[in-house]
Parts: C-alpha cells; structure tokens; sequence
C-alpha cells in the first residue's frame, strides 16, 4: 500500500510504503508530480518503508514508468525505515540520504533545507 503522509507540503512529498504495492497504488503520488511539474519544481521526496514486502507485477510496471517519467523533478530522497534494502529502493541518480525510524523529524528536515546546506549521500552501516 502507498499512502500520502499528512506532512507532505508544497514541494515536499512523502510517501508510506506498506505490504506489497499494486498497480493502483501509484496513482497517488501520480498528481504529486504533475502538480510539481506544472510549477515548475522539483519534488523533494520522503519514503518511509514500513514492513514493506514489495512490489507486484502490475504495481513493478506502474513504479517504472512512475520513476521514469517523472525522474527528472525529483531534487533527491530521504528513505526512512527498517527496510535497508537498498535493492528496493529508486535507482535514480539524485542524492539519498536514509535515515533510521526514530530519526523521522530528521528527514523531514533533511528535506526542508537548501541542497547546498545538506549532506547529500548516507547508507545505512552494513553498505560499507
């Protein structure tokens, strides 16, 4: 399941991945970036892996093409959770930084500041 979080605002999105995502889970974030789009912004973007299992066949074709249409508005990432597998998340190249569940308020500020201000690149330990 994807579900929008509440503190997504102006050009910051965030994102809760669930279970397993289908098809029609991506037509969430889908208007997110059109609008961004539209302004002429880059979405800054949060995702927050909560007991995420993966991605169905369907749902895999839907986040490809989500990805790959939109890759060029998204400024960079923040990946909150226990989800460590790095194989699992967007292989786009902008900055990610991840950050553990009790460092959410962290991400969230990561995000609010100016790109110029931030660490741009953080793997959890067992990466190294």
């Amino acid at each position: 399941m994807l579900e929008l979080l509440p503190q997504s605002s102006g050009n910051i999105l965030g994102l809760k991945l669930t279970d397993t995502l289908h098809k029609n889970d991506y037509k969430i974030a889908e208007p997110e970036f059109i609008h961004a789009r539209q302004e002429g912004t880059k979405v800054r973007l949060l995702l927050w892996y909560d007991n995420f299992v993966g991605t169905n066949l369907d749902g895999l074709w839907n986040r490809l093409k989500l990805f790959d249409e939109h890759r060029h508005l998204i400024e960079r990432i923040a990946i909150v959770g226990s989800d460590t597998a790095e194989e699992s998340w967007p292989q786009l190249d902008v900055p990610r930084h991840y950050f553990e569940l009790s460092e959410m308020d962290t991400a969230w500020a990561w995000l609010q500041k100016p790109l110029a201000e931030v660490s741009l690149y953080n793997y959890p330990q067992e990466f190294y």
